[in-house]
Protein backbone atom coordinates (compact mmCIF):
# COMPACT_ATOMS: atom_id res chain seq x y z
CA UNK A 1 0.00 0.00 0.00
CA UNK A 2 2.56 2.51 0.73
CA UNK A 3 6.33 2.52 1.60
CA UNK A 4 8.97 5.53 2.94
CA UNK A 5 9.99 7.40 0.04
CA UNK A 6 13.90 6.43 0.64
CA UNK A 7 12.90 2.32 1.57
CA UNK A 8 15.23 0.30 -1.32
CA UNK A 9 13.12 -2.31 -3.59
CA UNK A 10 15.27 -4.72 -5.43
CA UNK A 11 15.56 -4.67 -8.68
CA UNK A 12 17.58 -6.75 -11.24
CA UNK A 13 20.47 -4.23 -11.34
CA UNK A 14 20.78 -3.68 -7.52
CA UNK A 15 18.53 -1.53 -4.62
CA UNK A 16 16.75 1.04 -5.61
CA UNK A 17 14.99 3.70 -3.94
CA UNK A 18 11.03 3.36 -4.27
CA UNK A 19 11.26 7.44 -5.01
CA UNK A 20 12.92 6.81 -7.87
CA UNK A 21 10.86 4.04 -9.29
CA UNK A 22 8.89 4.74 -12.65
CA UNK A 23 5.89 3.13 -14.63
CA UNK A 24 7.47 0.14 -17.03
CA UNK A 25 10.91 -0.12 -14.38
CA UNK A 26 11.87 -4.04 -13.83
CA UNK A 27 11.76 -5.33 -10.28
CA UNK A 28 11.83 -8.33 -7.77
CA UNK A 29 8.31 -9.72 -6.62
CA UNK A 30 8.30 -12.09 -3.59
CA UNK A 31 8.25 -14.73 -5.62
CA UNK A 32 11.77 -14.26 -7.27
CA UNK A 33 10.52 -13.43 -10.51
CA UNK A 34 11.25 -10.32 -12.34
CA UNK A 35 7.93 -7.97 -12.86
CA UNK A 36 7.56 -5.01 -14.01
CA UNK A 37 6.07 -1.40 -12.08
CA UNK A 38 2.81 -1.12 -13.51
CA UNK A 39 1.69 2.06 -11.52
CA UNK A 40 3.00 4.66 -9.23
CA UNK A 41 0.31 5.95 -6.51
CA UNK A 42 2.00 8.95 -3.96
CA UNK A 43 -0.08 8.51 -0.94
CA UNK A 44 0.56 12.08 0.27
CA UNK A 45 1.71 12.15 4.67
CA UNK A 46 0.99 9.29 6.28
CA UNK A 47 1.43 7.34 9.50
CA UNK A 48 4.51 5.36 8.98
CA UNK A 49 5.15 1.96 11.60
CA UNK A 50 9.06 0.26 11.95
CA UNK A 51 8.82 -3.46 11.48
CA UNK A 52 12.20 -4.54 12.97
CA UNK A 53 12.77 -8.07 11.23
CA UNK A 54 15.48 -11.24 12.43
CA UNK A 55 18.78 -9.94 11.61
CA UNK A 56 18.21 -6.33 12.31
CA UNK A 57 16.52 -5.11 8.70
CA UNK A 58 13.21 -2.77 9.26
CA UNK A 59 10.84 -1.42 6.77
CA UNK A 60 8.52 2.10 7.10
CA UNK A 61 5.23 1.09 6.17
CA UNK A 62 1.96 2.54 6.58
CA UNK A 63 -0.91 0.62 8.79
CA UNK A 64 -2.68 -0.51 5.71
CA UNK A 65 0.11 -2.53 4.03
CA UNK A 66 -0.01 -5.94 3.31
CA UNK A 67 1.91 -9.01 4.50
CA UNK A 68 1.98 -12.36 4.08
CA UNK A 69 2.75 -13.96 7.26
CA UNK A 70 2.41 -16.60 10.11
CA UNK A 71 0.22 -16.05 13.13
CA UNK A 72 2.52 -17.36 16.28
CA UNK A 73 -0.07 -19.74 16.60
CA UNK A 74 0.75 -21.33 13.36
CA UNK A 75 4.11 -21.20 13.94
CA UNK A 76 4.19 -24.63 16.16
CA UNK A 77 3.06 -28.22 15.45
CA UNK A 78 1.83 -29.03 18.50
CA UNK A 79 0.13 -26.72 21.13
CA UNK A 80 -0.35 -26.80 24.91
CA UNK A 81 2.76 -28.54 27.09
CA UNK A 82 3.57 -31.28 29.08
CA UNK A 83 1.16 -34.77 28.40
CA UNK A 84 -1.56 -32.20 27.34
CA UNK A 85 0.16 -31.46 23.94
CA UNK A 86 -2.18 -31.64 21.11
CA UNK A 87 -1.61 -31.41 17.39
CA UNK A 88 -2.35 -27.68 16.10
CA UNK A 89 -4.77 -27.45 13.65
CA UNK A 90 -3.50 -23.98 12.70
CA UNK A 91 0.20 -25.24 12.08
CA UNK A 92 2.03 -23.96 9.05
CA UNK A 93 -1.23 -21.75 8.17
CA UNK A 94 -0.16 -18.41 5.68
CA UNK A 95 -2.45 -15.54 6.33
CA UNK A 96 -2.74 -12.26 5.04
CA UNK A 97 -3.50 -9.27 6.67
CA UNK A 98 -2.71 -5.00 7.23
CA UNK A 99 0.35 -3.96 9.27
CA UNK A 100 -2.30 -2.22 11.90
CA UNK A 101 -3.90 -5.90 12.38
CA UNK A 102 -0.91 -7.99 13.20
CA UNK A 103 0.35 -5.31 15.47
CA UNK A 104 -3.10 -5.62 17.22
CA UNK A 105 -2.22 -9.16 17.12
CA UNK A 106 1.32 -9.37 18.27
CA UNK A 107 1.98 -5.99 19.95
CA UNK A 108 5.23 -3.75 19.51
CA UNK A 109 7.45 -5.42 21.03
CA UNK A 110 6.44 -9.46 20.74
CA UNK A 111 8.55 -11.70 22.74
CA UNK A 112 10.56 -15.04 20.35
CA UNK A 113 7.23 -17.08 21.03
CA UNK A 114 5.09 -14.89 20.17
CA UNK A 115 6.19 -13.03 17.02
CA UNK A 116 4.43 -13.05 13.27
CA UNK A 117 6.65 -15.02 10.87
CA UNK A 118 7.72 -13.27 7.26
CA UNK A 119 8.66 -15.65 4.57
CA UNK A 120 11.85 -15.02 2.68
CA UNK A 121 11.97 -14.50 -1.16
CA UNK A 122 12.33 -17.28 -3.59
CA UNK A 123 15.87 -17.13 -5.36
CA UNK A 124 15.38 -13.57 -7.27
CA UNK A 125 15.74 -14.70 -11.30
CA UNK A 126 18.11 -12.26 -13.01
CA UNK A 127 18.58 -12.75 -16.82
CA UNK A 128 22.19 -14.21 -17.13
CA UNK A 129 25.12 -12.35 -18.58
CA UNK A 130 28.41 -13.39 -19.66
CA UNK A 131 31.36 -13.15 -17.31
CA UNK A 132 34.89 -13.03 -18.05
CA UNK A 133 36.00 -15.40 -15.85
CA UNK A 134 34.68 -18.34 -13.89
CA UNK A 135 32.21 -17.37 -11.29
CA UNK A 136 33.65 -20.24 -8.43
CA UNK A 137 37.35 -18.83 -8.93
CA UNK A 138 36.25 -15.56 -9.08
CA UNK A 139 35.43 -15.64 -5.63
CA UNK A 140 38.39 -18.02 -4.68
CA UNK A 141 40.52 -14.96 -5.66
CA UNK A 142 38.42 -12.43 -3.76
CA UNK A 143 38.15 -14.88 -0.63
CA UNK A 144 42.45 -15.68 -0.27
CA UNK A 145 43.87 -13.62 -3.25
CA UNK A 146 46.16 -10.90 -4.12
CA UNK A 147 45.86 -9.30 -7.47
CA UNK A 148 48.16 -6.52 -7.57
CA UNK A 149 51.27 -4.76 -9.60
CA UNK A 150 53.67 -6.63 -7.41
CA UNK A 151 52.68 -10.12 -8.51
CA UNK A 152 49.34 -12.35 -8.57
CA UNK A 153 49.38 -14.65 -5.88
CA UNK A 154 47.10 -17.24 -4.36
CA UNK A 155 47.04 -19.13 -0.81
CA UNK A 156 45.64 -22.08 0.32
CA UNK A 157 46.48 -26.02 2.01
CA UNK A 158 43.29 -27.33 -0.08
CA UNK A 159 44.16 -29.26 -3.20
CA UNK A 160 40.72 -29.11 -4.42
CA UNK A 161 40.82 -25.66 -4.53
CA UNK A 162 43.81 -24.87 -6.16
CA UNK A 163 42.79 -27.33 -8.83
CA UNK A 164 39.51 -25.68 -9.22
CA UNK A 165 41.51 -22.37 -9.89
CA UNK A 166 44.17 -23.79 -12.25
CA UNK A 167 41.63 -25.57 -14.59
CA UNK A 168 40.16 -22.14 -14.23
CA UNK A 169 42.63 -19.91 -15.72
CA UNK A 170 43.13 -18.44 -19.22
CA UNK A 171 45.70 -20.94 -21.55
CA UNK A 172 48.26 -17.95 -21.56
CA UNK A 173 48.46 -18.78 -17.74
CA UNK A 174 49.84 -21.07 -14.85
CA UNK A 175 48.90 -21.83 -10.81
CA UNK A 176 53.02 -22.17 -9.78
CA UNK A 177 53.51 -23.20 -6.03
CA UNK A 178 56.34 -20.91 -4.68
CA UNK A 179 56.64 -23.50 -1.76
CA UNK A 180 54.28 -25.12 1.00
CA UNK A 181 50.35 -23.29 0.16
CA UNK A 182 51.85 -20.33 -1.34
CA UNK A 183 50.68 -20.17 -5.54
CA UNK A 184 51.46 -17.54 -7.49
CA UNK A 185 50.04 -17.06 -11.24
CA UNK A 186 52.04 -16.68 -14.00
CA UNK A 187 52.20 -16.58 -17.70
CA UNK A 188 53.30 -19.97 -19.54
CA UNK A 189 55.47 -19.86 -22.28
CA UNK A 190 56.18 -17.48 -24.88
CA UNK A 191 54.29 -19.51 -27.62
CA UNK A 192 51.34 -19.32 -25.30
CA UNK A 193 51.29 -15.46 -24.62
CA UNK A 194 50.73 -14.87 -28.78
CA UNK A 195 48.09 -12.74 -29.41
CA UNK A 196 45.47 -13.09 -31.78
CA UNK A 197 46.94 -10.62 -34.10
CA UNK A 198 50.08 -12.65 -34.15
CA UNK A 199 52.19 -9.95 -31.99
CA UNK A 200 53.66 -10.99 -28.07
CA UNK A 201 51.01 -9.80 -25.28
CA UNK A 202 53.34 -8.01 -22.55
CA UNK A 203 50.37 -8.01 -20.13
CA UNK A 204 48.19 -10.88 -19.79
CA UNK A 205 44.40 -11.11 -21.00
CA UNK A 206 43.70 -12.34 -17.32
CA UNK A 207 45.40 -8.98 -15.45
CA UNK A 208 43.69 -6.82 -18.57
CA UNK A 209 40.18 -9.02 -17.38
CA UNK A 210 41.34 -8.13 -13.78
CA UNK A 211 41.47 -4.32 -14.34
CA UNK A 212 38.39 -3.47 -16.50
CA UNK A 213 36.58 -5.62 -13.32
CA UNK A 214 38.34 -3.15 -10.90
CA UNK A 215 39.54 -6.41 -8.96
CA UNK A 216 43.48 -5.55 -9.70
CA UNK A 217 45.85 -3.42 -7.31
CA UNK A 218 43.07 -3.27 -4.12
CA UNK A 219 44.17 -4.02 -0.92
CA UNK A 220 42.50 -6.75 1.24
CA UNK A 221 40.30 -4.27 3.04
CA UNK A 222 39.20 -2.35 -0.96
CA UNK A 223 37.93 -5.88 -1.96
CA UNK A 224 34.37 -6.21 -3.34
CA UNK A 225 32.23 -8.74 -5.68
CA UNK A 226 32.17 -6.84 -9.46
CA UNK A 227 28.58 -6.06 -10.43
CA UNK A 228 28.61 -8.24 -13.76
CA UNK A 229 28.47 -11.24 -10.83
CA UNK A 230 26.22 -9.76 -8.50
CA UNK A 231 23.72 -8.96 -10.95
CA UNK A 232 23.42 -11.71 -12.38
CA UNK A 233 21.76 -15.56 -12.63
CA UNK A 234 21.26 -17.95 -9.66
CA UNK A 235 23.73 -20.29 -10.70
CA UNK A 236 26.35 -17.28 -11.37
CA UNK A 237 25.87 -15.70 -7.76
CA UNK A 238 25.91 -19.42 -6.26
CA UNK A 239 29.01 -20.14 -7.70
CA UNK A 240 30.43 -16.73 -6.58
CA UNK A 241 29.38 -17.17 -3.13
CA UNK A 242 30.48 -20.37 -2.87
CA UNK A 243 33.89 -19.55 -4.09
CA UNK A 244 34.01 -16.45 -0.88
CA UNK A 245 32.65 -19.69 1.38
CA UNK A 246 35.24 -21.98 0.65
CA UNK A 247 38.06 -19.72 1.15
CA UNK A 248 36.92 -17.31 3.75
CA UNK A 249 33.54 -19.23 5.21
CA UNK A 250 33.29 -21.20 8.33
CA UNK A 251 30.53 -23.05 10.45
CA UNK A 252 30.31 -20.81 14.17
CA UNK A 253 29.20 -22.23 17.54
CA UNK A 254 25.65 -21.89 17.02
CA UNK A 255 25.79 -23.56 13.70
CA UNK A 256 25.33 -21.16 11.46
CA UNK A 257 27.25 -20.08 8.42
CA UNK A 258 29.80 -17.14 8.73
CA UNK A 259 31.85 -15.28 6.29
CA UNK A 260 34.68 -12.97 7.51
CA UNK A 261 36.19 -10.13 5.55
CA UNK A 262 38.11 -6.80 6.09
CA UNK A 263 36.21 -4.80 3.69
CA UNK A 264 32.93 -3.75 4.63
CA UNK A 265 31.91 -3.48 0.94
CA UNK A 266 32.53 -7.38 0.42
CA UNK A 267 30.80 -8.15 3.15
CA UNK A 268 28.13 -6.40 1.86
CA UNK A 269 28.48 -7.63 -1.17
CA UNK A 270 28.31 -11.56 0.51
CA UNK A 271 25.00 -10.47 2.38
CA UNK A 272 23.73 -9.48 -0.55
CA UNK A 273 24.43 -12.55 -2.92
CA UNK A 274 22.44 -14.72 0.74
CA UNK A 275 19.19 -12.47 0.22
CA UNK A 276 19.08 -12.71 -3.79
CA UNK A 277 19.25 -16.66 -2.85
CA UNK A 278 16.38 -16.48 -0.63
CA UNK A 279 18.44 -16.26 2.01
CA UNK A 280 18.95 -14.05 4.94
CA UNK A 281 22.11 -12.83 6.90
CA UNK A 282 23.32 -10.22 9.69
CA UNK A 283 26.59 -7.82 9.48
CA UNK A 284 28.48 -7.73 12.45
CA UNK A 285 31.71 -5.75 13.00
CA UNK A 286 34.52 -6.86 15.73
CA UNK A 287 37.57 -5.85 16.80
CA UNK A 288 40.74 -8.63 15.84
CA UNK A 289 43.68 -8.98 17.44
CA UNK A 290 46.61 -10.94 17.72
CA UNK A 291 49.49 -11.95 20.53
CA UNK A 292 53.07 -11.34 19.21
CA UNK A 293 55.35 -14.07 19.95
CA UNK A 294 53.07 -15.51 22.96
Amino acid sequence: KALRNCEPVATPNGWVSIADLRVGDAVIAGNGEVTEVTGVFPQGVKQLYRVHFEGGNTIDCCGEHLWVYKHPRARYLKKGGGDYQKPNPFFGEWSTASTETILAEVGEAPTPIGRAVFPTSKPWQIEAKTVPFDAYAMGLLLGDGSMRSHGFRYASADKELTDALSSALPDDCELVCDGGYNFRITRGTQARNIGPDGRFQRTSPIIKTMRSLGCWDLLAHEKSVPDVYRYNSVEVRLAMLQGLMDTDGSIGRSGAMEFSSSSPQLAHDVAYLVHSLGGWSTIEQRQTHYTYKG
